[in-house]
Order: C-alpha cells, then sequence, then structure tokens
C-alpha cells in the first residue's frame, strides 16, 4: 500500500484513465478527491473505489476550466483532508478537426481543458504540495510524435502540456 495515508486530487476521474487511476490509487491506500462534470459516473466510480479499498472519498462536480470550480475544488479538499500530496491533472479533451474546419471555440476549450486547466490548478495547488512534499502527475498522450488526421490543436495543446511539465 504504498500510497496508504496519502491525498490524491484526480481531475477527470468520471471516466476513462482518470476512473482507472483512482481504483489504482484506492488499492495502493490512497484517500481520493475526485473531480469531473459528471455526477452519476463520479458515484460509480466512488463505489469502485470503495470495492478497491479506499474508504474516504470526496467528490466535486464541475467544469475544471472555470477558476471559481479549481478554487472550490482545492478548499474544499484541504478542509475534508488537511492536507494535499498528489495532484493528478488527467481530465482533458480530445478534439478533432482539420486546419479548414478548427474554430477559434474548439481552439480554445481544447487548450483551457488541456493546459489551462493543469497549469491553473496546479498552480493552487503547489503550497500544499510544496508542504507535503508531494507530487504533480499530468496525462499526456503518445500521440505527438505523430500527428493522427484532424489532431494538429489537441496535439499542440498536449506538447505545450508536455513542455509545462
Amino acid at each position: 500500500m504504498a500510497l496508504r495515508g496519502k491525498l490524491a486530487i484526480i481531475s477527470g476521474s468520471s471516466s476513462g484513465i482518470g476512473a482507472g487511476i483512482a481504483i489504482a490509487f484506492s488499492k495502493e491506500g490512497a484517500k481520493l478527491s475526485l473531480t469531473g462534470r459528471n455526477q452519476k459516473n463520479l458515484e460509480e466510480v466512488v463505489k469502485n473505489c470503495k470495492k478497491a479499498g479506499c474508504q474516504d472519498v470526496l467528490i466535486n462536480v464541475g467544469d475544471i476550466t472555470q477558476d471559481a470550480f479549481r478554487r472550490t475544488l482545492v478548499e474544499s479538499t484541504k478542509k475534508k483532508f488537511g492536507k494535499i500530496d498528489i495532484l493528478v491533472n488527467n481530465a482533458g479533451i480530445a478534439s478533432m478537426c482539420t486546419l479548414q474546419s478548427a474554430t477559434k471555440d474548439v481552439y480554445d476549450t481544447t487548450m483551457a481543458v488541456n493546459l489551462e486547466a493543469p497549469l491553473f490548478l496546479t498552480q493552487l495547488v503547489a503550497p500544499h504540495l510544496i508542504e507535503s512534499k508531494g507530487n504533480v502527475i499530468n496525462t499526456s498522450t503518445a500521440g505527438t510524435g505523430t500527428i493522427a488526421p484532424g489532431g494538429g490543436i489537441y496535439v499542440m495543446s498536449k506538447v505545450a502540456l508536455d513542455t509545462f511539465t
């Protein structure tokens, strides 16, 4: 149980990779602060985490691109658990469009979810991680070396995240 007693915030934990990370961390003894946009999915993930051994889980439903929500997430986590040891910036969006079909909205949304949210959530959590000697994990992609057709904006956001990391 390598993470026994550690508290991890995991963004984008209502499905996919984030849900898998939450379950894996549960098996290792971590306490969890999970966030995503889908309450029902988050509640299902919590059930799976409890089956895997985690008994202390907080959920916050909201949009990680919103500064007020990020602040609420950090404040509610700190209030419940008293510390933050790990931040997993996992929330992501894979917007696929060609140069011809790309819009400012697609670009803005992709950058907001894949780059800005991790940057500013890390900024908020950093003082707590310094105190606990904690860690940040940023979920990227293996696809930055070869761009699939229509994946330019998505890959740009992940290359920028890699640079931030």
